[in-house]
């Protein structure tokens, strides 16, 4: 009757208490690759596998600490986690073979060493920090049943944050961990860095289910600047349990404490650099077509004409110039010549061919003496326009909550956005075609005088239990 009672419980509980879809980092990994078949581990003593797990995750953390590779800062945890669990649902048993074990709890070695070996395979693997917020034991060591003979810790979410919060919240499914009873009680203190914290705030909400809120000053002052901090979190667990002494006329108070020691990772505000690569348009003068001009005139003198000078005329080809800040389709004269192309020759005087100092007439002086006669001005232009287009990239540091203006040529017509944040999200944007990309869009666009600006936000993951 009592083992009935006790699995009614445990089913009640997984009923009511939430369960996130997305398996922990081990046990995604079990799933992908398959468990350790159990000829694998015949002849390995319980203790043998717990220790290989636990030599496992000092590697792991070793390795995280040096390259700041978070996911292998959980797996390190949850490998912890998991050794800790069979340790102690196993404690009579440390010494006995795998062979020799109930077989109803072969399973939990099996997930044991499952986990250790697929843990080894994690340092090239993507990830984001969604997939380092939680420990889901589960996944690993499959639905244990929550006993009071030993805690079961089946998982612990927001081990993975940002900065700037006031509290820093944990979500906690253990066995009698939660809403105290008339036969049992817990208490939970928090340790950071073997420090007892002051302040933190225990809520329960199931009897299974306790949520912890630690203030932030004990937290962040262990945040870095430009990549997350690994801060070792140490849960300091104190239960009791009354137990009848001679039928139920008595009770006693059996007393047991357990350690869990796994490490908060805490992200600056700072979320990462992106690239920015405008694609823009090179202005500049190039030669364009060239614009004519005739004139026709005549001033012959048939006799008598000693002292006959003629008549001048002239001819002129007007554009825009230069300015000091041209617009597409301005044209300048860079040359110009006048020559005769129709009527008598001899006789007229040419005065001179010109172009003004700033490059927006030409003239053609023609002093006629004879039969009519043809001229034409030739003015050699440049326009200015495109002559290229060029790439320019710009790095802008990204920053949590806020926005980030990056200026940009006045003639761009295309920006590209590139980068991976220190979440491990990508960030892969064509401007024209999307505003958003992960966590990082473009909230507005300016057109100013000299240039133009995109202004980019980057959102906080969502962190939520």
């Amino acid at each position: 009757m009592n083992t009935l009672y006790i699995k009614l419980i445990f089913i009640i509980s997984l009923i009511t208490l939430p369960i996130s879809a997305k398996a922990d980092i081990l046990g995604t990994s079990i799933a992908a690759s398959g468990k350790v078949a159990s000829a694998a581990i015949t002849g390995e003593t319980v203790q043998n596998l717990i220790e290989k797990a636990r030599r496992e995750a000092k590697a792991l953390l070793a390795e995280a600490e040096s390259s700041g590779n978070v996911l292998m800062t959980r797996a390190a945890d949850e490998l912890n986690l998991t050794a800790d669990n069979v340790e102690r649902m196993l404690s009579s048993q440390l010494n006995t073979v795998y062979d020799e074990i109930d077989e109803d709890k072969r399973d939990l070695l099996i997930g044991l060493a499952s986990a250790t070996k697929v843990a080894t395979k994690l340092s090239d693997k993507a990830y984001t920090l969604k997939d380092t917020v939680s420990l889901d034991i589960r996944s690993i060591l499959g639905d244990i049943p929550f006993v009071k003979e030993s805690l079961v810790l089946q998982r612990i979410t927001g081990l993975s944050a940002i900065a700037g919060e006031d509290r820093y919240k944990l979500r906690i499914i253990g066995s009698y961990l939660g809403l105290p009873g008339e036969s049992h009680s817990s208490r939970i203190d928090v340790l950071i860095d073997g420090n007892l914290v002051e302040g933190v705030e225990v809520d329960p909400k199931e009897i299974h289910l306790v949520e912890i809120s630690i203030p932030s000053a004990s937290i962040e002052k262990y945040l870095l600047k430009d990549k997350p901090a690994r801060i070792p979190l140490t849960l300091k667990i104190s239960q009791t349990f009354k137990e009848p002494l001679f039928g139920f006329l008595w009770h006693v108070d059996n007393k047991k404490s357990y350690e869990a020691n796994m490490n908060i990772n805490l992200y600056p505000t700072y979320a990462g650099d992106v690239e920015v690569i405008a694609r823009h348009q090179i202005l500049g003068w190039k030669a364009s077509q060239a614009i004519e001009r005739d004139m026709t005139h005549s001033d012959h003198c048939s006799k008598n004409c000693k002292g006959h000078h003629g008549t001048t005329h002239e001819v002129k080809i007007s554009v825009a110039g230069n300015s000091s800040q041209p617009q597409i389709g301005q044209k300048r004269i860079t040359s110009a010549k006048c020559k005769r192309i129709a009527g008598t020759s001899g006789y007229s005087v040419d005065e001179g061919t010109s172009v003004s100092q700033d490059k927006s007439t030409a003239k053609c002086r023609i002093r006629f003496r004879t039969q009519s006669q043809t001229y034409r001005l030739t003015a050699k232009i440049e326009e200015y326009g495109v002559i290229e287009e060029k790439d320019t990239s710009v790095t802008a540091a990204l920053t949590f909550d806020e926005t980030t203006e990056v200026r940009i040529p006045k003639t761009t017509i295309e920006t590209f956005i590139k980068g991976k944040l220190i979440t491990g999200d990508k960030v892969d944007m064509v401007g024209s075609q999307t505003t958003n990309s992960g966590l990082v869009s473009i909230v507005r666009r300016l057109d100013n005088t000299n240039d133009k600006s995109v202004i980019l936000s980057a959102s906080r993951p969502d962190e939520a239990l």
